[in-house]
């Protein structure tokens, strides 16, 4: 739904799922290239010559699992480039390959940090899925070994739900029966001028009318909003203490007034009496 209007909004129904794949759509990678790996011609750079090698499983839209070969190569100094090759065209788990890379990008590092300072994203369309966006801003080039701090991707196999958790800033995610978390909903707040002023409804909700003002709707967390807290008992607001020593204030009050009720009416049947005599 939109973050800012009630246009959109739906009910929340978690039974009505059963099964759920999501296609993989963005990932990181962050380590690590030797800047004293040996120089690697980019002409053969994606036909069996390389520095270095990593691998990532990525998930279609039908949610299965595709291993894709990342080979980095230093193609000359402060530069390398990556190439993602589709594992299922190898018969030997790498070269050769039956088809050529899905996605190759050139990556040019600072010969004074170290960082990147190009190249930092690699779009890697996924074997019956989608184009995925592998992070690479991360990525260093120093006098060191080859390591990887950071390799992940979104996207999941088909699992079923096992729980729901709602995080503070609204946004409704399926803990899956893999272990993994998928972003279903995201639940809006809303605030209105005058908020003293909102008319009470059955069940304990309030809708907004020409007094209370127009509500505006928006993340959890933003602006003058609040946040979320979800599996949570809010505690009543009394004050036990204050409330006993009130009541029994009003009480005592209570029992004065009887008292001087009870007075007043025997005082005039007295008076009835005397007059009767």
């Amino acid at each position: 739904m939109a973050s800012n209007s009630l246009s959109g909004m739906q009910v929340v129904n978690i039974n009505s799922d059963g099964l759920t794949a999501t296609p993989t759509t963005s990932g990181t990678l962050t380590g690590n290239l030797p800047s004293t790996d040996s120089i690697t011609p980019a002409t053969t750079a994606t036909n069996g010559d390389y520095d270095e090698k990593t691998s990532m499983v990525m998930y279609d839209d039908l949610g299965t699992a595709h291993t894709v070969d990342l080979y980095l190569s230093q193609t000359s100094a402060n530069t390398w480039q990556v190439s993602a090759f589709d594992n299922s065209k190898s018969t030997s788990g790498g070269f050769p390959y039956s088809s050529g890379p899905l996605a190759t990008q050139t990556m040019a590092f600072s010969s004074t940090t170290g960082y990147l300072t190009s190249g930092g994203s690699l779009q890697i369309p996924v074997p019956g899925g989608a184009t995925m966006n592998l992070d690479l801003s991360g990525m260093t080039q120093l006098a060191g070994s080859f390591s990887l701090s950071t390799s992940s991707v979104n996207g999941n196999a088909p699992a079923s739900v096992s729980s729901v958790s709602i995080a503070s800033d609204g946004t409704l995610s399926y803990q899956l029966t893999n272990g993994s978390s998928v972003a279903a909903y995201k639940i809006p707040l809303a605030d209105v001028p005058s908020p003293d002023n909102l008319l009470p409804q059955t069940g304990n909700v309030f809708s907004p009318n020409i007094l209370s003002g127009q509500p505006s709707v928006g993340t959890a967390g933003s602006g003058q909003l609040g946040t979320i807290s979800s599996s949570e008992l809010e505690e009543s607001t009394v004050d036990i203490a204050t409330e006993l020593t009130n009541m029994i204030v009003a009480q005592r009050a209570y029992e004065a007034n009887s008292q001087m009720f009870k007075a007043g009416a025997d005082l005039m049947s007295n008076l009835i009496q005397m007059n009767l005599t």
